[in-house]
């Protein structure tokens, strides 16, 4: 087939299945990967309907039409997460896969497991019955907590018996959630780090190095969201939207949304302060400390100053730094 139609092929399929006055299943389900160009995998019941298939489509060839072994199905759907991650790194939960819905934007720890890169997680279960769309609070489910609410029978010991698996997680002594990485679907690396609350949790955890803790530890004390800044809501109902700061508390924040025209209580570990090209602002810390200037780029979280008196320009300030304020 083309390169670079896979998508089209797909939606071609698609339309075809939906026409409103003469539809027709040409298959039962169709899908491309990105890592296989120049492919399309689409599910039937005879080769006879995959050459059909392709005939109709114009994109497809005939010729090249190939039975799947059936050994080799379930491989063709095992899609790995496209981003790389290293250990002792954060990374924030997507929420999609089977059971992840209710860790959508938690932030997990990576870290070799048994010598597995795994994504170690702070479980939400709940011991008792909860409202429907309510959310368990993170809370560390060792397995003898887990034998104890929910029955021996429910929690069984895995081989090495360093690891207790419940209703099909493996967890730690500690209480942690531990999943290879090929398990979990994990959002694009961005500098993600823990609340210091979770921060302090994640330190029971024997995976965590004492110097990535230390680092966290920094990271978080350099945050600082003050009155008046731009900010961005990353997650909640209110993910993706901007806001300007009207209040900071010790956990939320206060943010007016211009866009809504109304003002909400935000989760500090919610929001990410954000500049805009243009902006004027004060440097606080390094060799240029004192001196203000113009925000004259914004790229992948770093900010560029330039201080048009003085001439100089500054690369790399971190976004979610206090080196930088607004003036």
């Amino acid at each position: 087939m083309q390169i670079g139609s896979e998508e089209l092929v797909a939606f071609k399929v698609l339309s075809r299945a939906t026409h409103p006055t003469h539809p027709e299943i040409l298959a039962n389900s169709i899908f491309a990967r990105s890592t296989l160009p120049g492919r399309v995998y689409a599910e039937v019941s005879t080769l006879a309907q995959a050459t059909h298939l392709a005939a109709v489509i114009q994109e497809l060839n005939v010729k090249a039409v190939r039975l799947v072994p059936a050994e080799e199905m379930l491989t063709r759907l095992h899609v790995l997460n496209p981003y790389s991650f290293q250990p002792q790194s954060w990374a924030r939960i997507r929420g999609t896969g089977n059971g992840w819905g209710v860790y959508r934007g938690d932030v997990a720890l990576v870290a070799e497991v048994n010598g597995q890169s795994c994504a170690v997680v702070v479980p939400r279960i709940s011991h008792y019955t909860m409202k429907r769309g309510t959310r368990p609070k993170q809370a560390l489910q060792p397995p003898f907590v887990l034998r104890m609410a929910f029955g021996s029978d429910a929690v069984s010991t895995i081989s090495n018996g360093k690891l207790a698996t419940f209703r099909g997680r493996s967890f730690t002594p500690e209480g942690f959630i531990v999943s290879p990485l090929s398990g979990v679907d994990l959002m694009r690396p961005q500098d993600d780090l823990p609340s210091k609350e979770l921060l302090d949790i994640f330190r029971q955890c024997p995976s965590l190095f004492e110097d990535t803790y230390h680092k966290a530890s920094a990271s978080l004390s350099n945050l600082q969201i003050n009155t008046g800044d731009r900010v961005k809501i990353f997650r909640g109902d209110y993910r993706g939207i901007f806001g300007r700061v009207t209040r900071v508390d010790e956990k939320a924040v206060a943010v007016y949304m211009e866009s809504q025209d109304i003002e909400e209580e935000i989760p500090v570990d919610s929001v990410r302060r954000v500049f805009r090209i243009g902006d004027e602002v004060m440097i606080l810390r390094g060799t240029h400390a004192g001196s203000s200037g113009w925000v004259v780029g914004v790229l992948q979280g770093s900010v560029k100053v330039l201080n048009v008196e003085k001439g100089f320009e500054v690369c790399r300030f971190n976004c979610r730094s206090s080196s930088l304020i607004y003036r």
